[in-house]
């Protein structure tokens, strides 16, 4: 779970000096409400800088990931990543792969993503990384929009794409299918949104709230990351991965030495203005592949047991729209844990579980 109010930040890296094709987009949320503002930019470095600035400063931002390659102290790279690796053995043909950090484009890129992190930092105010795979003491990560998207595409061989328009295919069949607004929903549950998701129609723009999407992920506490201490690229909680990536990732994760799969949830305290006054704990629920998964709280527990009771009810839904039910019942369960009515209980989340289930 996630403050009440809240930003974060993704930035699409681009060198050019004349076209406007880097973006960086700000996700907002209140109680209420998720909203987005994206800006284009250019790599001239005065415009870089303003429009970093003026977007980004004068708030808290939990998160930032940047699509561009980062690792600790953001130096230049020039080698090829185990992140890279884990992203194109196996997965590559079907959803896509990141360019080498060793490649004279990915060299660029690196260094064109270190000037974007300097900027933010040096005008933001980022908050403390409290991800389990940080690379710095403030919360910068690492983001790749078609990897993010195609781990959550059913059957990514069946959509006609190319390499240049891969990553837009992605956006507008999550958009269509609704993936996408289930995510949102799933870390910042009951918000409407602001503005349709179709109308972000610009490659760089829907790069850029990719970008932001991720970052989310990481202030939520709840993604996937691949890699190593050269950097870790973050994709989107497990429960939306679909299978068969998922089978891939984890079997490009056991032919590498080290632990390159990094799969976390939320850990850390809860507390809102409209929740009861004692702050709700979250034990850890990190790992890396290849351990077990730390059991959830017992509170969690009820939700997930009152759920499994529920959906076999209803019929059956899609895993996203599962997840989405799940995040949804368990903040009702911090404003209903009083009841001693386990019936009305039940009653009552059979009730909401229908709506959000329509709604879908």
């Amino acid at each position: 779970m996630i403050a009440r109010h809240g930003s974060v930040i993704g930035v699409d890296v681009g060198y050019s000096l004349t076209r406007r094709s880097s973006a960086i987009c700000r996700l907002d949320w209140s109680g209420s409400t998720v909203s987005w503002e994206i800006v284009r930019f250019c790599a001239e470095e005065a415009e870089r800088e303003r429009v970093i600035a003026q977007l980004a400063a004068g708030r808290p931002i939990l998160a930032a990931a940047f699509d561009g390659p980062i690792r600790r102290d953001f130096d230049l790279i020039g080698r090829y990543r185990t992140a890279e690796r884990m992203l194109t053995r196996r997965l590559g043909p079907l959803i896509g792969k990141p360019g080498q950090s060793s490649a004279p484009v990915g060299k660029k890129l690196n260094q064109h993503a270190n000037e974007c992190v300097r900027h933010l930092v040096a005008h933001c105010d980022v908050q403390e990384a409290r991800h389990g795979v940080p690379i710095d003491r403030q919360a910068l990560v690492e983001a790749f929009p078609s990897s993010f998207l195609g781990m959550m595409i059913e059957g990514p061989e069946r959509l006609d794409v190319r390499r240049g328009n891969r990553s837009d295919i992605f956006f507008e069949q999550l958009a269509d299918t609704g993936v996408l607004h289930a995510l949102i929903e799933y870390c910042l549950p009951g918000r409407r949104l602001a503005h349709d998701l179709s109308r972000i129609v610009n490659h760089d723009d829907r790069a850029a709230f990719v970008c932001a999407l991720s970052a989310l992920c990481v202030a939520t506490g709840d993604f996937v990351a691949v890699g190593d201490d050269d950097g870790w690229i973050i994709l989107p909680p497990q429960r939306f991965i679909q299978s068969a990536q998922w089978s891939m990732l984890d079997a490009n994760a056991r032919e590498e030495v080290g632990a390159a799969l990094h799969i976390e949830g939320y850990t850390g305290t809860l507390a809102t203005d409209s929740w009861p006054s004692e702050d709700v704990e979250f034990r850890p629920q990190a790992r890396m592949a290849g351990s077990s998964m730390t059991k959830p709280t017992d509170e969690f527990g009820l939700v997930i047991e009152t759920t499994d009771k529920i959906l076999p009810i209803l019929g059956g839904v899609e895993q996203h729209v599962a997840g989405a039910v799940i995040c949804h019942l368990f903040g009702m369960w911090v404003a209903d844990h009083h009841l001693d009515d386990r019936d009305e209980l039940f009653r009552r989340w059979l009730e909401a579980a229908q709506s959000i289930i329509a709604a879908k």
